[in-house]
């Protein structure tokens, strides 16, 4: 059965994996045709759902298996909104995907019921998952753009448009923004921008320090920053053998080294998605009460 954005919007949550989304995405690209008027869709379109596939997993795979766990995941639930929000702001009454309240930027009625087919919101939400994905692995711009080109996509759309940067400096974002749109005639391409403008904006102050500006102090870093940096000062508590340990390791030579914990500071700074801050902090787990010394033996045994 062929999938297509109205199937999606069934879904109750629309934060997918990256692999599950970008399946979808090209399951609706095999059923498009020519569009009419300021809406125009490419020809070089796959026939064939395993050559689709082929170089979906060509494209993502060797920049995502540099990343840990949490990073992962992290993208991968923020590329989702740039896939949802390209259905939101063609539908009068999807939510957006980050402040689930309706998109601040929506197209007209018009263009809605002319328009706001899944063509329409395919080709937005292909520009705006790839500016999110670049922007997170610039590295991985050139083969972007070679996949772009083979299905008659335009890479210059993979940088944010002028217009809507602009905006940044406007008293009334949202406003200016809007107008943005309308002198644009909403089509995909400008939308896929203003969506993957919001979601980066997102990305910069959802308190991963993604991009290391923040020290582990707290404060402004002004040297030695790195990327995804603890903003806490993070201790392990080496004293008590029921918390997180750094494993040591060596090299059978004298050389031993240990590991960082991963981004530990999200627990406390990361923006929710789900629960408020005081509902994560107000649940608890009883305790498993396990007898250590007995699963020792089974394990040793």
């Amino acid at each position: 059965q062929r999938l297509t954005f109205q199937t999606l919007q069934n879904i109750s949550s629309p934060t997918m994996t990256t692999f599950t989304m970008l399946l979808g995405i090209f399951s609706v690209i095999l059923s498009l045709s020519n569009g009419s008027g300021n809406f125009t869709y490419p020809n070089e379109l796959p026939s064939n759902p395993l050559v689709a596939a082929s170089p979906l997993f060509q494209l993502v795979s060797p920049y995502l298996h540099e990343f840990e766990t949490p990073q992962i995941i992290r993208m991968a639930a923020m590329h989702a909104p740039a896939f949802w929000n390209c259905m939101a702001v063609y539908h009068p009454t999807l939510l957006d995907a980050l402040t689930n309240k309706r998109p601040s930027i929506v197209a007209n009625e018009d263009t809605m019921r002319d328009y706001g087919t899944d063509e329409t919101q395919l080709l937005c939400s292909i520009y705006a998952f790839l500016i999110t994905y670049t922007y997170n692995i610039p590295e991985s711009k050139p083969a972007v753009i070679i996949f772009l080109e083979s299905y008659g996509l335009d890479p210059q759309h993979l940088e944010i448009n002028d217009d809507v940067l602009s905006c940044s400096d406007d008293e009334n974002e949202n406003s200016c923004l809007q107008e943005i749109a309308e002198n644009y005639g909403f089509v995909p391409e400008i939308m896929a921008s203003i969506i993957a403008y919001q979601n980066i904006n997102y990305l910069n102050n959802d308190g991963w320090n993604a991009d290391g500006k923040i020290g582990t102090n707290g404060k402004q870093c002004t040297a030695n920053c790195r990327a995804y940096g603890d903003t806490t000062n993070y201790k392990p508590c080496t004293k008590d053998p029921t918390r997180w340990q750094p494993m040591i390791e060596d090299n059978g030579k004298g050389f031993f080294y240990h590991y960082d914990h991963v981004v530990p500071h999200i627990g406390q700074t990361a923006k929710l998605r789900v629960l408020s801050r005081e509902d994560l902090e107000s649940r608890t787990a009883p305790n498993p009460e396990y007898d250590y010394d007995l699963e020792t033996d089974l394990v040793i045994d």
